[in-house]
Parts: C-alpha cells; sequence; structure tokens
C-alpha cells in the first residue's frame, strides 16, 4: 500500500470514527446523518480533475456560506443554537473532504472532527462513547503522525520546484513507512494521551455543566409508574427489564436476599365512571432542614421519637431520568429524611435542588426530569405493629378522615358487604384490614392477561375473574377498607429488584413497577400493606453468562454516569476529600517526630524507636519478605482459589444451595430446549410443563416448591432435605422432551 493511500485511509477512519457520536446519539434528524455519511463515502470516490478544482472550491464555498445562513436562521427561530452549530460542523467536514488537496485542508480536517467529538460528549452521553472516543484518539495519532511526514513531501517538492526541478512522485510504501513498531508506539503515545486527558479530567476545577444549564439526557418511559392508576387494561411491565434506579444500602452491602419496595407516590380520589385513581390537586409545601443538605418529612420528628436503631433502613439511590410529569423521589416507606452529598454547590446553581412534601407524604424534587438525581434517604419501618396498633386509640385526624374515608359515587354495593364478609371474624380495624389483606392474596389470583370488562374492571375482577394485576387488588382493598370506615389509599412506585454482585447494588426495574395499599392506624399512622400475591408479583432474576455479563455492564454505566457523565465540582470534592482521607490515613502509618519539631533530630530518634517498637509496624516492614516467601510456598495460590470460590458463592443469586440447584435446573431445561417465557413465574413455569406432559413434571414442581418456601417464606430446609432435590435434579436431567 502507498504511503498516499494509506494516509488518506486514515483521514477517513479519523473522520467516520469521529462523527459516530453525534450519528449515534439520536439527537440529530437520520436523514441528515445518512447525507452526511453518504456525502463522506463519495468524497472518497470523486476524484476532481485537476482543470476543475477552483471551480470546485468555489461551489463548496457557496454551499457553506448558504448552510450557514440556513442554519443560523433556523437556530435563531427555535433557539436550539447547539443542535444547529453541530449540523453546520458536519457540513464543513463534508466540505473539507471534498476540497482537501493539502497537509493544511487536512490539519483543518482534524480540527473539525475534534470539534464533532466534543459536541458528542455533550449530546451523547452513552458508555459506548468511551470506546469511540479511544478509538478516535489512536486514529488521530497515526494521522497526525502521517500529517508530519505528508509536510515533510511537500516542503520537498516544493524545494526541487523552487530550483527548477520536476518534483518527483513519492510511491513509498505504507510497509517500509509504516512498521508494527510504529503501530505499536503510536498506540502508546495514545493511550498515554488518553490516561492523562483523565487524570486533567478528574483533578482540572470543574464547575460542571449543571452550575449554568442542565444536564440533561434521555428519559425513560415508566408504563407501570405514573400520575394516575387506570383500570380496565391489562400491562406487560413484567417484560420490560429496562433500569430505572439503582439502589445501596450501606448498612447491608451484603444483603442480597432484600425485597425492595420503594414509594414513590399515593391516590386519593377514584372516579367511577372513568375507573381510575387520581390525586387531589395541592401544592407541595418546601420541606425543612435539620442540617445542610438534610430535609426532613412531617413525621420525622414522632419517628424520632418512637423509632428503634435497628428500625432504620438507610438508603443510597441513583435515580434514571424519568418521562413523569414531575419529578418524583423514591424510597423505603415510611421516609424520614433526604440527603445530597457537597450541598454548598447548590447555592450557585441555576436551578438549586430542593425538595417538596405534598398532603398524601409524597416527595419531589425540583430538578428537571431528564437529570439523574443521586440522593439518600432514611426510611422508618417499625416492628411489632400489632401491639402498637391495639394499644392506642386515639381518633382520625379531620384531614386524614376527609380525604381516605371517601366512598366514590356509584360504587357497587357489593363492594362494602364482600368487606364485611371478609372480616367478620376480626375485632379490631386493624385485624380486619388484615384479613382483607389476607384474603385477597389467598383466594384471588395474579395475571397480566387481558379480557377484563373494561366497564366494571373491579366489579369483574371481585366476582367473575377474581383474577387481575396489583392495581387491581390494590384498588379493591383500598376501597373495602373505605366502607368498614378505614382510612386507606393505594401507592404506586416499585416492589422486588435484582442484586447486581459486581457493584454490590439493587437494580430497580420497569418491570418491579407495583401498587399496594397504605391505612391508617392510631398509633402508627399509615401502615404499608399488600394483598398481592408476593411470589407471584416479584420478577425472577435472569441467570445465566449472559445475565452476568449484562450485571458486570450494569455496574460500570453505574460508575461511567457517576463519575464521567454527571461529573462536577460535587463529585470533584468529594473524590478530593476521599484521596485526602487516604493519604491522611497513609501518613499516619510512616515514622513521625516524637516531642519535638521535624527539624529536631532527636526528635526523629525517639519517634523511630517508638514506631519500630510497635509490632504492626515491624510486621509492615516484612510482609513484603513474608509474601514473595508465601508466593514461593505456594500459600498464595491457595488463598486464591479459596477466595474466588467464596466470591462465586457471595454472588449466586438469593436462596442459597436450594437456589443454586434451582438455577440447575432452569439450565437442564434450556439445554433440553424448554425455556422460560419473559416473566413467567417459578409456579407458572411448573405448571405449564405439567400441562404439557414433561415426563420430569413433578420434580420440577417439587423443586419449584422448595424454592419458594426458601425464596419467598424465607423458611431454611433440613439438609436432608436439601440433599434430596438432586435426586430430583437426575430426573430431570434423565428426561427428554417429546
Amino acid at each position: 500500500m502507498s504511503f498516499e493511500r494509506l494516509h488518506k485511509l486514515v483521514v477517513y477512519a479519523t473522520v467516520v470514527v469521529g462523527l459516530l457520536p453525534l450519528a449515534s446519539s439520536g439527537e440529530l434528524p437520520m436523514a441528515w446523518v445518512v447525507a452526511t455519511y453518504a456525502a463522506v463515502v463519495l468524497s472518497w470516490v470523486r476524484d476532481v480533475p485537476l482543470e476543475r478544482v477552483a471551480a470546485t472550491e468555489r461551489f463548496w464555498t457557496v454551499v457553506t456560506v448558504v448552510a450557514l445562513v440556513v442554519l443560523g436562521i433556523l437556530a435563531f427561530v427555535t433557539t436550539n443554537y447547539l443542535l444547529y452549530a453541530i449540523l453546520f460542523v458536519m457540513v464543513l467536514v463534508v466540505t473539507r473532504l471534498f476540497q482537501s488537496r493539502s497537509s493544511r485542508d487536512v490539519f483543518q480536517l482534524y480540527g473539525l472532527t475534534f470539534m464533532a467529538v466534543t459536541a458528542g460528549a455533550i449530546i451523547n452521553p452513552a458508555v459506548a462513547f468511551i470506546g469511540i472516543f479511544f478509538a478516535y484518539l489512536v486514529l488521530l495519532v497515526w494521522g497526525l503522525i502521517l500529517l508530519h511526514i505528508q509536510r515533510d513531501i511537500e516542503a520537498l517538492q516544493d524545494e526541487q520546484a523552487s530550483v527548477g526541478e520536476r518534483p518527483r512522485a513519492l510511491a513509498w510504501q505504507a510497509s517500509d513507512l509504516v512498521s508494527r513498531r510504529f503501530l505499536l508506539g503510536s498506540s502508546v503515545l495514545a493511550t498515554l494521551i488518553f490516561i492523562v486527558s483523565m487524570v486533567i479530567f478528574f483533578f482540572f476545577p470543574r464547575l460542571g455543566a449543571g452550575m449554568f444549564f442542565d444536564q440533561g439526557r434521555a428519559r425513560s418511559s415508566v408504563s407501570g409508574f405514573s400520575d394516575k392508576i387506570e383500570l380496565g387494561h391489562f400491562g406487560t411491565i413484567k417484560d420490560n427489564m429496562q433500569v430505572v434506579m439503582r439502589v445501596e444500602l450501606p448498612d447491608a452491602r451484603d444483603r442480597s436476599d432484600l425485597h425492595l419496595r420503594l414509594r414513590g407516590i399515593s391516590f386519593d380520589r377514584y372516579d367511577t365512571r372513568t375507573n381510575v385513581w387520581s390525586k387531589t390537586a395541592a401544592r407541595p409545601d418546601r420541606m425543612r432542614t435539620v442540617d445542610e443538605g438534610v430535609w426532613v418529612t412531617d413525621v420525622f420528628d414522632r419517628a424520632r421519637r418512637a423509632a428503634r436503631p435497628d428500625e432504620i433502613l438507610r438508603q443510597e439511590i441513583y435515580l434514571e431520568p424519568l418521562d413523569t410529569p414531575r419529578r418524583m423521589v423514591f424510597g423505603a416507606p415510611t421516609i424520614l429524611s433526604i440527603g445530597i452529598d457537597n450541598p454548598m454547590v447548590q447555592r450557585f446553581k441555576r436551578t438549586p435542588l430542593r425538595f417538596y412534601e405534598d398532603e398524601g407524604g409524597d416527595i419531589s424534587a425540583s430538578t428537571p426530569t431528564d437529570v439523574a438525581l443521586r440522593y439518600s434517604v432514611e426510611s422508618w419501618q417499625p416492628r411489632g405493629l400489632d401491639q402498637r396498633v391495639e394499644e392506642d386509640d386515639a381518633p382520625i385526624p379531620a384531614e386524614v378522615r376527609g380525604r381516605y374515608l371517601e366512598i366514590p359515587d356509584g360504587l357497587d354495593p357489593r363492594i362494602g358487604a364482600l368487606a364485611r364478609e371478609l372480616s367478620a371474624a376480626a375485632d379490631t380495624p386493624y385485624d380486619r384490614a388484615r384479613a382483607i389483606e389476607r384474603r385477597l392474596s389467598n383466594d384471588w389470583s395474579y395475571t397480566t392477561q387481558g379480557g377484563t370488562d373494561r366497564v366494571h374492571p373491579l366489579e369483574d375482577f371481585l366476582f367473575v375473574r377474581k383474577a387481575g394485576h396489583c392495581e387491581y387488588f390494590a384498588s379493591a382493598m383500598v376501597l373495602m377498607l373505605r366502607t368498614l370506615g378505614i382510612p386507606a389509599r393505594p401507592a404506586n412506585g416499585f416492589y422486588g429488584g435484582a442484586w447486581n454482585p459486581y457493584g454490590r447494588f439493587y437494580t430497580i426495574r420497569q418491570a418491579d413497577a407495583h401498587a399496594w395499599v397504605e391505612a391508617w392506624f392510631a398509633g402508627i399512622g399509615w401502615l404499608t400493606m399488600d394483598p398481592t400475591p408476593a411470589s407471584e408479583v416479584l420478577v425472577p432474576n435472569d441467570t445465566g453468562l449472559l445475565a452476568s455479563i449484562q450485571e458486570a455492564y450494569d455496574s460500570f454505566k453505574l460508575q461511567w454516569f457517576k463519575w464521567v457523565v454527571e461529573y462536577d465540582f460535587e463529585k470533584q470534592l468529594a473524590m478530593f476529600r476521599s484521596l485526602g482521607q487516604s493519604l491522611s490515613a497513609l501518613r499516619d502509618l510512616l515514622p513521625k517526630p516524637k516531642d519535638g519539631s521535624v527539624t529536631n533530630p532527636q526528635a526523629w530518634k525517639r519517634g523511630l524507636k517508638e514506631w519500630f517498637s510497635e509490632p504492626t509496624n515491624l510486621l509492615l516492614l516484612a510482609s513484603p519478605f513474608v509474601l514473595f516467601l508465601l508466593f514461593r510456598l505456594g500459600v498464595l495460590g491457595w488463598l486464591w482459589r479459596r477466595v474466588a470460590a467464596l466470591l462465586r458463592r457471595r454472588a449466586a443469586a438469593p436462596g442459597g444451595e436450594v437456589g443454586e440447584r434451582y438455577r440447575r435446573m432452569l439450565s437442564l431445561l434450556t439445554g433440553q430446549g424448554i425455556g422460560r417465557g419473559p416473566g413467567e413465574t417459578p409456579r407458572e413455569l411448573a405448571e405449564r410443563l405439567s400441562r404439557q406432559g414433561y415426563p420430569a413434571s413433578e420434580a420440577v414442581a417439587r423443586l419449584t416448591a422448595a424454592f419458594e418456601e426458601v425464596r419467598y417464606a424465607e423458611r431454611e430446609l433440613p439438609p436432608e432435605a436439601v440433599r434430596a432435590l438432586d435426586e430430583e435434579l437426575s430426573r430431570i436431567r434423565k428426561a427428554r422432551t417429546g
């Protein structure tokens, strides 16, 4: 390959890769992207005769001026200056490709591609950007080196022409000029530039985009969560695994067996004509602060007096941008406080972060809905509720009675009669509520399948089909409780979540969207109750190699958004603080002068003597030699294998040994061509195999029952029962599908 062709290939590769962040952002018109790349291809194959070069340059100059005028007008009319500036840069790239004749043209082209990559970093925050940027950096280094060689060639040709010699064509071979050593060396140089760029990125003082404009990115449309509950339809959200938020539990980082319930919004009014739950319009009040960066709810003071330390759950939540009318804030019931890091920076932002609480206890934030939100939550989860409720017979507050005991006009009287029937054996309001919750969970079925009566969906659910999804269960229980004089309301949020063993956090997906009931009782206030069968509503975690790769990628994606896309002065301060603490801890390990200044030799002598008198410091000095000895003896290898085995066990899905056997069963069934359907629960899978006449369906049913008992009822099986499951696995292994 000749030098000229190699140089052209690198130039075009740099252009194609440099435009990729813009092309893949989804923010530009697709027709514009296709036309740009088509023009790039056309410029590669088009060879302009020498006598038409001048005319061609005039043509592209006119195109550039026209594009500047038209795009400038559109930018002024729409006020979307960034978009039309990006489109104009793409026009300049195309026009420069068609006019590229000298090293100066190529250098300008590289400058334009760098502008395109910079713009892509703003409008395309996807994780793939880092790979594209690294590839662009390698190509740019190659291109700049080749460009330097081209300049030397042009200078030599100009010198030959100046003395009257005919410029010689330079038909160098790329194999002679660009060896493996050249490629390796330039790639190493690009890697060093990339590392230095990252260091500058993290340490250079920055204000952050949110200081002047909001750091927006594409919002997720949440089909299972909105500002209303509409009955008469059946959703398919159980198939949607798009991530909504990620939750870390600082006090329980190793708890992979929890089912998180994250409350978002509640409702108070039901319309029997439209079958819609809505929220009475009320302006939320700004939450009060007890410390800088800490907002508290209305129940904070009462809970602080009544709550025990083991009843407080701390959560660190990273909420994705959501396509919702308000920026709702989620947290485990009952939320006591909301906190953020480095609140001082909020004073200087164009839209400072504030939190608001309405009369229903719903919390919202002042940030736009297309900006990710990171915050901490403290929630009160009281224990011993039965005794607390029964000991207090305080009257129902007027604001609770007026809003949450309202019986909608036209409510079917059979609903009240059913409430009295289901709770006939109970004596107290609390016992009646628990009785209705229990009967609905046991006697009615959960389903996401269609077929409901759209005119009278609630009556159809209770008296005809006796099957529905969570919104039907919650709506039915709320209205039945109100007919018994118990204040109640439906609440929307998320329940369940998938444990990520790599990042040690819970991933909350759209499939985890859920509705439940909140009932008011004296002595405790609003209490969460859930009549939907828990084992049916929980979305099973994906297993296998692909799921593990997705979990690792999601963990990396979280760090990418936290520390790159939305990296600002707040996070920079937090990083500096953490780095300073680490350096301080390291400094404490080193010797220091004793009872004197750093310039006093005697003080240093006393300090060294004291330092060497500590056995831990002697161990620190001897540790490199000890590690080398352990390595030579093979002890470190043995420890590594033990630790790797432990990590594999800790990363296993919830359910312990029974869960491990259940996953092996799923792998066996997949190998036999029997895949689990999207959103299919363990019980539904077992029932389907039984109906289809699968030879080992009884073994599948027994394994499923054991898994549900351990996973959902949280009971432990005796060792002999666990070992008996291996025989069931053996039966499934020997089975053959018909």
